[in-house]
C-alpha cells in the first residue's frame, strides 16, 4: 500500500471504526425484522467500512510485530497478483455462501454464525481493499477487472433476490421486502465496486499525464 502519513491512515481507521459500530451495534435490530436493513448493514460493512480501515491499516501494521509487517508488505510486492487472486476469489464466496438461504438462515438464527458471518464478510472484503490499494499504478488494469469481477458478482446476487417468484429466507417474508435489498446489492453495492474502478482509471490517468514528457502541469 502506498505510505501516508501516520496521522492520514489513523483518520481512516477512525473512520472505518465509525461506520462498523453504526452497521454491526445501530442496525443490528432493524436488521432482525428487515431484509432491506440486513442489506444495508451488509452494504456498509462490505463497500464503506472495508475499504476505510484498509486505509487506515497502516496505523494499525506499525504496532505489529516485524514478521507481519513484512507479510503485509508482501501485498504490493510481485507476489501481488497472487494477493489479488486470493483476495477475489475469498470475497466472492464470503459474498455468495453468506447468502445462500441455509447459511443465512442459520446465521439469522444463531448469534454465533451471525458474528461468524460478519466478521468473514469484512474480513475478506478488507483484505480485498488492502491488496487492490496496493497494487500501484503499473498494476491498475488487473485491479480495475477485479472490480468489475466483484460488480459482476454483486449484480448477479442481486438480480437474483430482486427478481426472484418467491422469498428465498424464511426469517423474511415479504417479497418488497426482499426486493428492496436485492436492488440495494444489486445497485448500490455493485456500483460501488464500480466507482472504483472508474476512480483507479482517472487517477492513473491523471499520474500517466504527469510523467509523460508531453504532460507537462501547469498551476494556474
Amino acid at each position: 500500500m502506498p505510505m501516508m502519513p501516520r496521522a492520514h491512515a489513523e483518520r481512516w481507521l477512525v473512520a472505518g471504526l465509525l461506520v462498523l459500530a453504526v452497521a454491526i451495534v445501530g442496525l443490528e435490530q432493524p436488521s432482525e425484522t428487515s431484509f432491506t436493513w440486513h442489506m444495508v448493514q451488509h452494504t456498509l460493512l462490505m463497500v464503506v467500512a472495508a475499504p476505510l480501515l484498509a486505509l487506515g491499516a497502516p496505523a494499525v501494521l506499525v504496532r505489529l510485530p516485524q514478521r507481519l509487517q513484512r507479510m503485509a508488505a508482501s501485498f504490493g510486492g510481485p507476489a501481488w497478483v497472487t494477493w489479488l487472486l486470493l483476495a477475489l476469489g475469498l470475497q466472492a464466496a464470503a459474498m455468495v455462501l453468506w447468502h445462500l438461504p441455509p447459511a443465512f438462515q442459520a446465521a439469522v438464527e444463531s448469534d454465533p454464525l451471525h458474528g461468524l458471518e460478519h466478521v468473514t464478510m469484512l474480513g475478506a472484503a478488507v483484505f480485498f481493499w488492502w491488496v487492490v490499494f496496493s497494487g500501484g499504478s503499473n498494476r491498475v488494469a488487473v485491479a480495475i477487472v477485479a472490480l468489475f469481477f466483484t460488480t459482476g458478482v454483486c449484480s448477479a446476487l442481486g438480480a437474483g433476490l430482486t427478481l426472484a417468484s418467491h422469498t428465498w429466507y424464511p426469517a423474511y417474508r415479504s417479497m418488497n421486502d426482499q426486493a428492496m435489498g436485492g436492488v440495494i446489492m444489486w445497485a448500490v453495492v455493485g456500483s460501488a465496486y464500480l466507482v472504483a474502478a472508474v476512480a483507479l482509471f482517472f487517477r492513473w490517468l491523471a499520474g500517466l499525464e504527469r510523467t509523460s514528457p508531453g504532460g507537462l502541469v501547469t498551476s494556474s
